[in-house]
Formats: structure tokens, C-alpha cells, sequence
């Protein structure tokens, strides 16, 4: 990729074009989920840094990972939910996730490294230098409709 490509994509990627904005549930029924992280391995390869394992979480919570970087990096998102009920994963900047997000509130989040509603999914992205959070999330406040306990595999790879 062309240094102006990778500007383009760093710069405008993580701004305007590719945001969203959603909380249909402001203020109301959604808690960060107890302990849910199960066998957790971090693994580190060359650039690559990768954490894998499950995630257990009961219908109305969120689990958030944080990931901060001092230069661009490239996040790359894979989950397969067990059950047949989707849930949603946000990417977001620490700020929106501390100031809106865990509060119940509407918050902008990365589309390009963000899935809605689904079981499965893979994402990745050029992400400017940033305090990141990606969020695992079994509540109604996005377009998911939890029906209780989802248990999830994901790996989440960041590239410097």
C-alpha cells in the first residue's frame, strides 16, 4: 500500500465514512459481565500480537479488551458464537466507551472493525494511533436481541 493510500485509509478510515452511532437501550439494562474471559492465551509472532480463547457472557452484559497503540496499527476481529442468537462487536476509542458506551448511552463506533447482530464474523481495519476498546456485546443496545447466555471463541490480532 502507497504511503497516501495508507494516510487515506488511516486518517478518513477512523473518522467520517466509516462510523456509527447506536444505543437503542439508553441507560438501561446492560452490566459488564463478571470474570467472563475462559482460556485466554496471548501470543505474539513477528508484529503480531494475538489474543484467542472464549468469552461467557449472560444476556444483558458486555466485555470490553482494550488495546492502545502509539503508532497506526491493523485490528483484526474473528468470533463464531455457539449458539444460533448474534450478538453485536463494537470497536470504539476508550473515551466513547468510558464517557457513553458503559453508561447506556448512544456512542460512535468503527464500522469497518465492528459487526452487528451476527454469530460469526471476521473484520479488520487500518487504525490510527489510539487507546482502543473492543467490546463483546449481549444487550439490546445495539441491534442484537439477547435471548440469555451466549459463550463465543474469538481472536483479536493487532499488527504494528
Amino acid at each position: 500500500m502507497d504511503r497516501r493510500a495508507f494516510v487515506t485509509a488511516v486518517g478518513v478510515g477512523s473518522l467520517a465514512g466509516v462510523t456509527g452511532c447506536i444505543g437503542n437501550v439508553v441507560g438501561t439494562g446492560m452490566d459488564e459481565a463478571k470474570d467472563p474471559w475462559r482460556g485466554v492465551e496471548t501470543t505474539e509472532e513477528g508484529s503480531t500480537t494475538t489474543d484467542a480463547g472464549e468469552a461467557v457472557l449472560p444476556q444483558d452484559t458486555y466485555a470490553p479488551r482494550s488495546y492502545e497503540r502509539d503508532d497506526a496499527f491493523e485490528l483484526a476481529i474473528s468470533f463464531e458464537v455457539e449458539g444460533n442468537n448474534g450478538i453485536d462487536v463494537l470497536t470504539m476509542l476508550r473515551e466513547e466507551f468510558e464517557n457513553n458506551y458503559s453508561e447506556g448511552n448512544e456512542a460512535v463506533y468503527l464500522t469497518s472493525v465492528s459487526e452487528l447482530d451476527a454469530t460469526s464474523g471476521e473484520v479488520q481495519g487500518l487504525l490510527e494511533a489510539d487507546d482502543y476498546v473492543v467490546v463483546f456485546d449481549n444487550t439490546a443496545w445495539g441491534d442484537g436481541s439477547p435471548q440469555g447466555e451466549e459463550t463465543l471463541s474469538f481472536s483479536i490480532s493487532v499488527e504494528t
